[in-house]
């Protein structure tokens, strides 16, 4: 696992375990995105192609409402095999979006896929957990569902929470937990 992620000041992170021996942040790495995301309530990253998850590259460890508050640049690092991005976007119920850029492109305006609801196949998905923030996704529970996904359009909004970073935002069913698809040449 060849990945270096630099969460900036503000943003608490999970350190991602060891593989055959390489720690992330001494790995070397192919390509850095800079991310800018904030999501209502909780969300994770991962790598993969358009058939497959990979790996988990950031999980975010903030309420939204911190998330505004303390948003920046948040670089991540992905491998030369690796030509997705997902990100998994958590709602504790009421009002979710997500919104934010990838590389200085508003994510509301890249070509996005938005997967059918996961919560279900989500171990341990509490709302409570998810609305601190504080929810940790499980890489196996999303490639256990992975193939069984169907893929739209999201609902693209011009308010949310979201929408304090690019004045546009991603909406998604109140108390789900879906994906959104982009592919890296989009924003690359």
């Amino acid at each position: 696992m060849a990945i270096l992620f630099i969460a900036s000041a503000g943003f608490a992170q999970r350190k991602l375990p060891k593989e055959n021996g390489v720690n992330e942040k001494e790995a070397v790495c192919d390509e850095q995105i800079k991310m800018f995301i904030v999501c209502d309530n909780d969300f994770a990253v991962f790598t993969g192609s358009n058939n497959e998850i990979k790996r988990e590259i950031y999980q975010n460890n903030e309420e939204w409402p911190q998330q505004i508050s303390l948003v920046s640049n948040i670089k991540l690092q992905i491998k030369d095999d690796e030509d997705t991005i997902y990100i998994l976007a958590l709602g504790g119920g009421g009002v979710e979006d997500i919104g934010g850029t990838l590389n200085g492109k508003d994510i509301a305006k890249l070509k996005i896929l938005q997967s059918s609801n996961i919560k279900e196949s989500l171990k341990n998905y509490d709302p409570g957990v998810v609305v601190s923030g504080k929810y940790q996704a499980d890489i196996n529970d999303i490639k256990n569902v992975f193939k069984t996904l169907t893929w739209s359009s999201p609902t693209v909004k011009k308010s949310g929470v979201s929408s304090t970073v690019t004045g546009t935002s991603l909406a998604y069913p109140s108390g789900t937990a879906v994906l959104l698809k982009i592919n890296a040449s989009d924003f690359q």
